[in-house]
Order: structure tokens, then C-alpha cells, then sequence
């Protein structure tokens, strides 16, 4: 039996103080937390006498079902966001949340994540971002990628994979969830559908053309539901999908599915171009704007895997942000002409 609860009605007073460091602490209750797909997280509010202690905190645990199961051990989700706590978190200079308790049992299909609450400052995924508040998040992105890039040390961290690793696995998951998604994306693109086994096929080369060029860190699921803008800082949330690979995966990610088409539109060179000067100003030799345009496209045909996956379960009436992220990036692809490096 696991020695830390691994579900929200297992947790108990005595091991929450324990691990919280609270000793004065005398109840608390658990509050359900929309947003993640393959997580189950709860707010706790904590009662206690300590007045430098936190009153909440988040709890995050494995999602339960069968899909989710299998979703992260194929992707190595929960492994990957255990150890980016454990390991790496510290010393990572975006802002994070603190981690009080990251445990898990050996093959990570249960953990426990108790972790400092950054509160409810987050933008609508839905309504999108605004040119300014998109700035700010590839200021950040960018910070990121900055402290990481080429750094001998990247390499050498055993839970963090680069996407042609997974490439075997992803290939069998598009492959099982597919038809599913495109059932329930109404309004695909005829375009998109009638390439998709193509983009399939292609998947493997595609990632080892992104493992050729120089990489990074990246958070890897850099989508409003999981940053919190705020005045002066972006914090992100949720490191499950953290890769090595190259930057213009997260800038990709972000662009083409958290701001609107229109905004997206407008705002896309501006902001390419604002990540390539921060690179600059944070000391990389940073790739020319033609490189990270590549880059950026043949990201933006990688970065459909997630809402591909996260529709193949989902239905319009209780998850539309999953639909409208598909919807979205679908745009971005055809926009770009993305699919003509593939087909």
C-alpha cells in the first residue's frame, strides 16, 4: 500500500500537517478544480494558527480512468511533472507554483502533488488573450527557454524526453483516438481530416527534423488554462508535458490555440519576432526569423496532437474548450500552409 493518499478522500489531517510543515493545523476541506484533463486537482483550505503558513493550497492526483491512465504512461506525464518538481523547479527561473510534497509510487501510476495555490488571476481559454497579455506569455516563454538553451545539463535529466522518443507511442495513440476526435469535431476542415493519416505517417520525421535543431526546456502545454498572468509575472502551472526539444514548440502551442483566429492573425509575426528578440536580449544567438518560422510551422502540425487527443473524449456541451482549441489550431495550420511540408 502506497504510503501517501493517492485521491482526494484519502487525504487526513495528520499526513497533510506532516507534509506541509503546518503543525498548528486543524481541519481542512476540499474544493474540486476544473481545467485538467488527464489530473484530478482539489483546493484545500487549511485551518491553523501559523501566520506565515498558507490558508490554501493545490492537491493534484492521477486522473483515474482508463484513458488517462494510459494516456500518461504512454507520454510519461505524471513521471515528467514529479520529477520537474523534485528536480528542477528551484532552480527554474519563470515562476512556478512551490512545491510542499511531490511523491509518487514506482511506475508513477499514482503520485500526490501538494502545491503553493497562485490563485484564480487566469484568462478565459475560451475568450482568448489579448495582444498584450500574449506578449507578456512569450516574454516569459522566452525567459525560460533562455536560462535552458543548450545547456549541456538538459540532456543529462533521465525523466526528460525529446519528442522523437515518444514518436512510436504517439503514432499508436493518434491512431486509436482519431476517429473518435474527428466524430466529435463537427467543423473540422475538410482539409485537416483528409490529410490527418498523412500527418500520422509523417509524425516520426517530423520530430526528428525538431531533435536536429538546438532545444530547450519547454513547458510543453503552454495554454491559458495552465499560465496565471499577472502584473508583473506569468506563472505556469501543470509541467506534465515538459520536453527537450525546441523552443518554437511553445510558441507554437500557445499562439495557435490560446488566442483567437482574428487575434492570432493580427498578432503572429509581431510575436514571433518579439520571442526572437528576447532570445537576443537574454543572450542567445538566436536563430533568424526564417529558421524559427520553420520551426514554428512544422510545431504548429506537431502541437495538433493535444487537441486531437483531448476531443477524441470530449463532447461540445461539457468540455468546449477542447473543441475550440482544436478549431483554432486547425486554423493555424491551414493559415500557414503548415501541411505543405508534409504532403
Amino acid at each position: 500500500m502506497a504510503d501517501f493518499p493517492s485521491h482526494p478522500d484519502e487525504l487526513g489531517l495528520s499526513w497533510l500537517a506532516a507534509a506541509t510543515g503546518i503543525d498548528s493545523l486543524e481541519a481542512f476541506t476540499a474544493e474540486r478544480m476544473t481545467g485538467g484533463f488527464w489530473s484530478n486537482m482539489v483546493r484545500l483550505r487549511l485551518t491553523h494558527s501559523e501566520p506565515n503558513a498558507p490558508t490554501t493550497i493545490v492537491a493534484k492526483f492521477a486522473n483515474q480512468s482508463d484513458q488517462a491512465r494510459f494516456i500518461c504512461s504512454t507520454f510519461k506525464l505524471n513521471q515528467t511533472e514529479i520529477s520537474f518538481y523534485q528536480s528542477a523547479a528551484a532552480n527554474t527561473q519563470v515562476k512556478s507554483p512551490v512545491c510542499y510534497r511531490a511523491q509518487a509510487n514506482d511506475d508513477f501510476g499514482n503520485y500526490v502533488l501538494l502545491m503553493e495555490d497562485l490563485g484564480t488571476n487566469q484568462i478565459n481559454q475560451l475568450a482568448g488573450c489579448t495582444a498584450s497579455e500574449a506578449k507578456a506569455v512569450v516574454k516569459a516563454i522566452a525567459t525560460l527557454h533562455s536560462q535552458w538553451w543548450e545547456q549541456p545539463g538538459l540532456h543529462e535529466l533521465p525523466w526528460l524526453c525529446k519528442p522523437a522518443q515518444l514518436a512510436k507511442g504517439l503514432t499508436l495513440v493518434m491512431s486509436m483516438v482519431s476517429d473518435q476526435a474527428f466524430a466529435n469535431l463537427k467543423n473540422c476542415p475538410r482539409e485537416i481530416s483528409d490529410s490527418w493519416p498523412r500527418i500520422i505517417e509523417a509524425l516520426p520525421l517530423l520530430l526528428n527534423r525538431l531533435d536536429d535543431q538546438p532545444s530547450t526546456l519547454v513547458h510543453g502545454d503552454v495554454r491559458l488554462s495552465n499560465l496565471f498572468v499577472g502584473k508583473d509575472s506569468v506563472g505556469f502551472v501543470d509541467w506534465q508535458a515538459a520536453k527537450d526539444t525546441h523552443g518554437c514548440y511553445d510558441l507554437a502551442y500557445f499562439l495557435t490555440q490560446s488566442l483567437s483566429t482574428e487575434t492570432r492573425r493580427e498578432q503572429q509575426p509581431q510575436l514571433i519576432s518579439h520571442y526572437q528578440q528576447q532570445l537576443a536580449r537574454n543572450g542567445i544567438d538566436a536563430p533568424s526569423m526564417d529558421e524559427l518560422e520553420l520551426a514554428y510551422k512544422l510545431c504548429s502540425l506537431y502541437c495538433l496532437v493535444y487537441p486531437i487527443i483531448a476531443a477524441s473524449s470530449a463532447r461540445a456541451s461539457d468540455s468546449p474548450e477542447a473543441l475550440l482549441i482544436a478549431e483554432r489550431a486547425f486554423s493555424a495550420v491551414l493559415d500557414m500552409g503548415a501541411l505543405e511540408l508534409i504532403l
